[in-house]
């Protein structure tokens, strides 16, 4: 729990010195990789692999 509190710390000082429109979601996205059980999708980066993923999610999310 407690690493999830300083992400959510960490992303807001970012948020607030970027002065973001929508701040809610970049905090959000500052605590989402925390949510899985393992880290080794959500935490390290292990090739192109790991970038296509992204890539697919942020496209399909710019459909909905």
């Amino acid at each position: 729990m407690g690493l999830r509190i300083m992400h959510l710390i960490i992303a807001n000082q970012i948020a607030d010195q970027l002065s973001l429109k929508d701040k809610p979601t970049f905090l959000l996205g500052g605590i989402i990789p925390d949510a899985r059980s393992t880290k080794e999708l959500s935490h390290f980066f292990v090739g192109s692999h790991t970038l296509s993923i992204v890539i697919k999610l942020l496209i399909a999310q710019k459909r909905t």
